[in-house]
Order: C-alpha cells, then structure tokens, then sequence
C-alpha cells in the first residue's frame, strides 16, 4: 500500500520526536535512532526532516521515477557519496552507545569482575551505534568493520573512558572506508507485529542501560559536600515514613473498596474534593453540616450584621467587608437551595411509600 505525504507529515507533528513517521514508512533504523536521541539530538534532526519527508514518501513507495534516479546514481558511483550528515549521526549514535554502555557498567570498587569484562562491550556499543545509522534509508553496510574500528581506537587508549569520542571516529572511518555499499534492491517488508516486536525489544535494552546507570552510577552532590547515589536515595525512600503511611493508606484504601465497593469510595472522592462547594460554604457560615436550618438562617444573619460593608469606615477593610458579605449571603443561597431540595427529595418518597 502506498504511503502518503499527508499522513507522513501528520506522524511527523505529533509522533515526530519518537519517530513515529519513520515507522510509518518503514525506516525503523531511522525511527530507533529519533527514539533514543529524542528526536535527532532534542529535535535538530525533526526540524531538519520538514523538507525532506516527501524524499522518504518516495523512498517508501519505490515509484517509477525514484527507481530510475536511484539506477543512474548507482550506475554513476559503485560506493554511496558522502554525506556529512549520516557521518555526524553515525559519530552521534557510536558516541552516545559507548558513553551509555560505560556509564551503566557496576563500578570496579563494588563489582570488579563484571566491570572488568563488561568493560569490552563498550567499542562494541560504539560499532553498533555507527552502523546503525550507516544503514538507514538505501544504504548500507557490515557491523565487522566499524566494530574492528572501535577495538582499534579502544586497545591503544586501554579500554579508558576518553577513547570512547576517537572510537568513534576510528569506527565511523572503517565503516566509510570498508563497508559502505548500496542496497541493490528493495528491503523485503516484514510484519508489523515483527517490527514492532524488534523495536520494543530494542527500546527496552536502550532504557533498561538508562535504568543501570541510574541504579549503580548515578548520583549528586549535597549542600554539605557529600554524595547521595540515587539506589541509596531510592532505598532511603522506600524506608521513609512518607512511603510507609502512604502505602498503609493504600492498603486501607484497598480494603475499604472490598467491603464498600468503588462507587461508594467515587461518591466520597467527589465529596472529599468539594466539587459543589457544599463544603466551602458550611466553612464560610462556621457551621457543621448537621446543623438545622434554623441554626444556618441565625449563624447567618450573625454574619451578615458583622459584615455588612456600611459598617466598616476604612477603605481597605470595606472593600474586605463587601466580598465577605457576598461570600456570606452565596453560601447561605447555596444552603438553603440544597436543603429545599433535599426537603422536597423527602416528601416524594414518604408519598410514594405512603400510596403503596
């Protein structure tokens, strides 16, 4: 089915940030990549794709006049030109992956075996993040090269965090220089189900080495000079008496709607939040719900006296006066309104009960 420029730019807009209308046409590489960079770098590479949607439409729908075009340029140069931006995205995303793997790689002082191996993974990182880019769209290439590339950079800086930014310059240079080719034909279509399988699984990997950092890694610096990590922070939390009383209410909250029920606990949500102003108006007349009527027509006229703007001389005290005594008489108005209602609710159903 072809794609439409319409429906493309609309994913763009509102899905744009995570790559939805790349997903939309089939470029899951390319939607990954806005995924994990929010956009291409916070956004930078969205705005850049303004002009450019209509290029992927036809990218997309392989129509005739994109075939033959793309024919004359493969017949014109036997590797991909090169493109400034696809080098930028590729030393982008090898940076991004190898500075990712380290930083959620257990410290050496708490778990030196597995830093010491999982320390290898990082120029791996590094070469998937290049060729990631590297085959998005009609081109593509190997995963060998750029990770041979990263490995190279990474023995002669032994493994060390700085050797992470020339890695990925050494592994973007192989992929350009080794592995760079186009795709001759058209990339067979795969179920949705499928890709959407392999970009959550792919998703999930990305933040699950985001929730590593911030588990073993992360951490900040107090007001007094010492450091707090965020597991430490997480667990003192847990332990809190703000956690404990509120997970006990919770639970209270849980064994009330067992026995009550959740229109009964909505009823006195809607209560609790005063959404009438029931409430707000017992408050202004300084009464308790279950006064009678008569007890709310004295309080008010009480209030009413010793608010009345006439008797207040003094500018800023009656402007003061005046909205106390309209909050005073609303609240009265609001009152006697719910418990004429109320009365006349009364009188129906003694009638209905007393024809029966």
């Amino acid at each position: 089915m072809a794609k439409s420029t319409m429906v493309a730019y609309l994913c763009w807009l509102f899905g744009g940030l995570l790559g939805l209308h790349h997903f939309y046409l089939g470029r899951d590489r390319h939607a990954f990549t806005w995924f994990a960079t929010l956009g291409g770098v916070f956004g930078l590479g969205w705005l850049r794709e303004v002009t450019r949607l209509p290029a992927y439409v036809a990218e997309a729908n392989q129509g005739q006049e994109y075939v033959e075009k793309r024919t004359i340029k493969m017949n014109l140069t036997k590797k991909p030109p090169y493109n400034s931006t696809r080098m930028a995205g590729q030393l982008i995303m090898g940076t991004l992956f190898g500075y990712l793997v380290s930083l959620a790689i257990p410290s050496a002082e708490e778990y030196p075996t597995v830093h010491r191996w999982c320390i290898l993974l990082v120029p791996f990182a590094i070469g998937l993040g290049v060729h990631l880019v590297g085959n998005i769209g009609m081109e593509r290439g190997r995963l060998l090269w750029p990770v041979v590339g990263a490995y190279i950079a990474s023995l002669a800086f032994l493994f060390q965090p700085k050797s992470i930014a020339w890695a990925a310059v050494s592994s973007a240079f192989m992929f350009h220089w080794k592995s760079r080719d186009w795709v001759r034909q058209p990339k067979r279509k795969r179920h949705v189900c499928i890709r959407l399988a392999t970009l959550g699984t792919a998703a999930t990997v990305y933040l699950a080495l985001w929730g590593s950092f911030l588990y073993f890694n992360a951490s900040w610096t107090n007001p007094d000079g010492t450091r707090t990590s965020v597991r430490d922070a997480v667990d003192n939390f847990f332990h809190s008496k703000a956690w404990l009383d509120m997970k006990n209410s919770f639970e209270q909250l849980r064994v009330y709607v067992q026995h009550h029920g959740w229109q009964n606990v909505l009823y006195q949500l809607i209560e609790f939040m005063d959404v009438n102003g029931d409430t707000r108006a017992y408050q202004i007349l300084e009464i308790r719900p279950e006064s009678t009527m008569q007890e709310v027509t004295n309080k008010y006229r009480k209030l009413s006296r010793e608010w009345h703007p006439d008797r207040h001389r003094d500018p800023e005290k009656k402007a003061v006066a005046q909205k106390r005594f309209i909050e005073i008489a609303q609240a009265y108005e609001k009152i006697s309104a719910k418990r004429a209602k109320e009365g006349k609710t009364a009188k129906s159903t003694k009638a209905s009960h007393s024809e029966l």
